[in-house]
């Protein structure tokens, strides 16, 4: 039977040094969790039969390693969408070898739609809590990380969302939004998310990385 454990051994072997499981009863238990991610896009309506929530983290300073000469965040997105690609695909293959079941979530990429929220899992999985832009925050890398996820049937260890906020609310996120889309609220803001990915799409159009300014001057994980 594969533990937490071997998981995690996997998840490192491919370059993913963070590995959390969170019970799929969270995701109707948590009162933030519950109250935001509509019935449809709860694990336990994806998959039938599914128990945990596989959460696998990829700190963006990992992918900006493997960039050679110019370092941009486009190039490292790819490279980070790539790298989790492959490690969920390897730990999902290893699931189904031990005779159990795997659903890789599908990511949500540039001018993707989104059906499934990687950062709620992450935040049920124990591994960060809602910061005022509302990414989910890590304490060492704050919000400079990606996320993938892989639903499944096995008997694992979960974790719990944390029991203490790391977000400061210290307001640089809300403060160095150049369209001022996010109204600061607890425990989440409010964020104009269409005008969000509009201002990025057409900053990457025009040459520039997309925004991302309110990750960059966070400073948990600095």
């Amino acid at each position: 039977m594969i533990s937490l454990e071997d998981l995690r051994n996997i998840a490192n072997d491919e370059g993913i040094p963070v590995l959390s499981v969170a019970s799929v009863s969270s995701w109707d238990s948590d009162t933030i969790v519950s109250r935001i991610v509509p019935t449809d896009m709860r694990p336990g309506n994806i998959m039938d039969g599914c128990k945990v929530a596989i959460v696998l983290g990829l700190p963006i300073g990992y992918a900006m390693e493997r960039i050679d000469g110019k370092r941009t965040y486009v190039e490292a997105y790819d490279i980070m969408n790539d790298m989790i690609d492959d490690a969920m695909e390897r730990i999902a293959g290893e699931i189904i070898d031990d005779g159990h079941n795997a659903v890789v979530i599908s990511r949500n990429r540039r001018d993707s739609k989104v059906i499934f929220s990687n950062r709620c899992a992450a935040y049920l999985a124990g591994i960060g809590t809602f910061g005022a832009n509302n990414s989910t925050i890590t304490e060492r890398y704050g919000p400079r990380i990606r996320f993938g996820t892989i639903l499944s049937d096995i008997d694992v260890e979960t974790s719990v969302p944390m029991d203490h906020q790391i977000c400061t609310g210290c307001m640089r996120c809300v403060r160095a939004c150049p369209q001022h889309l996010i109204t600061y609220a607890r425990p989440l803001s409010i964020i104009d998310v269409e005008g969000c990915a509009e201002y990025s799409k057409r900053s990457t159009a025009s040459g520039k990385s997309p925004c991302e300014r309110c990750i960059d001057v966070c400073p948990i994980g600095k």
